[in-house]
């Protein structure tokens, strides 16, 4: 049928993956495609295979480490998701992995930093530039936002260049470090304004005191304090 379509329509066919069978009874994976050609003055069918067999191995491997890795991982286009694990799908808040695949990969992207989102996009999708890790806001697809670390490689996949997309959450990490900096800051307040002297040790040296603690000893500045051997 397939090559009855080529010589009716006289047009090459499109590239297509087969499976063919070897004569040892083996099975190997082609990439193939009819050509119309005149062949001793007749109209025929040149057919060129090329066996990918090694390169769709890898990538069934590769399949396999991305679906199962503990940690957020995606492949892209650059435009649309291709494959994600279950990690991400649960740390974007996208149901199933199969319910990510042929989303556009900006809808992961933070409404504040869109820009930002598009170079990083361009830098590996059309210049295949690998990424440094980075901390960035990212949004949820149920309209959540969350800090991750991120990072892009350029890859292949099934033959075309792609992206797999690496997310690290830290937005508790980055909560808990916010939270002890608002504590600290209270604190520092609390103590700079205290009436009473204050004086604070760290490893057995002076680190701070506070300016009731200076003019209680007769000095003009906590530093002046703090400068005494």
């Amino acid at each position: 049928e397939r090559l009855s379509k080529i010589m009716r329509d006289g047009e090459a066919s499109a590239l297509t993956e087969q499976r063919r069978v070897r004569n040892d009874g083996s099975e190997i994976v082609v990439m193939t495609r009819g050509v119309p050609v005149m062949w001793d003055g007749r109209r025929a069918v040149l057919g060129s295979l090329i066996d990918i067999t090694e390169r769709v191995q890898a990538e069934r491997q590769y399949r396999q480490l991305i679906e199962n890795a503990p940690i957020a991982l995606s492949v892209d286009d650059g435009e649309r998701f291709i494959l994600a694990n279950q990690a991400f799908a649960e740390m974007f808040g996208g149901g199933s992995p199969e319910e990510i695949v042929g989303r556009e990969i900006s809808d992961m992207a933070h409404p504040a930093d869109l820009e930002e989102f598009r170079d990083r996009v361009l830098a590996v999708a059309r210049y295949r530039r690998t990424l440094p890790l980075s901390e960035i806001r990212r949004q949820r697809f149920d309209g959540g936002s969350i800090t991750v670390l991120s990072r892009g490689i350029p890859i292949h996949w099934e033959g075309r260049p792609a992206t797999l997309g690496i997310q690290m959450d830290v937005s508790e990490r980055i909560a808990t470090q916010q939270a002890l900096q608002n504590s600290e800051e209270r604190f520092r307040n609390l103590v700079e304004g205290s009436r009473q002297g204050v004086l604070i040790h760290v490893d057995s040296e002076p680190t701070f005191v506070n300016a009731a603690l200076a003019e209680m000893f007769g000095y003009d500045s906590e530093e002046e304090v703090l400068a005494l051997p």
